[in-house]
């Protein structure tokens, strides 16, 4: 559950994913209280996967209100981040899964650039709302 490497934005952190292989597989902590302690009022927020081909991409938006936390554990990614005045590439597949932590006002495009499906977890740290949908994009 440690920092895995210092981040060029500010905010946005990397965790180690812990992961326990055994003879009936593998056991693995994306997401602990420890890295989201703080991050979520009014309940707990949301944890949702995404599923999506080699070659496509998710994302291209930031949020001003919310913090996400990103999780591949399938597949080979790339994770594009921006604040505007810095940028930051993370790479994160499911063979050393890390878990990125996206703070409000930070842009986020995620690759798929492997070969196979990318399993995304994510946990948004507000509950979803047609009325406030806290996505944004860039002109």
């Amino acid at each position: 559950m440690s920092n895995l490497s210092s981040s060029v934005i500010p905010g946005v952190e990397v965790f180690t994913v812990k992961k326990i292989a055994s003879a009936e597989g593998v056991f693995a902590k994306p997401l602990v209280n420890n890295y989201v302690k703080g991050f979520y009022e009014d309940g707990f927020g949301e944890v949702y996967t995404i599923i999506f081909p080699p070659g496509s991409k998710r994302g291209g938006h930031y949020h001003k209100k919310s913090t996400e936390f990103f999780c591949v554990i399938q597949g080979c990614a790339k994770l594009y981040l921006s604040d505007g005045e810095q940028n930051q590439e993370i790479e994160m597949n499911g063979i050393n899964p890390v878990t990125v932590r996206i703070p409000s006002g930070v842009m986020h495009t995620i690759d798929n650039v492997g070969n196979e499906n990318v399993v995304l977890i994510v946990y948004w740290n507000k509950s979803y709302s047609d009325d406030d949908r806290d996505t944004y994009t860039t002109a």
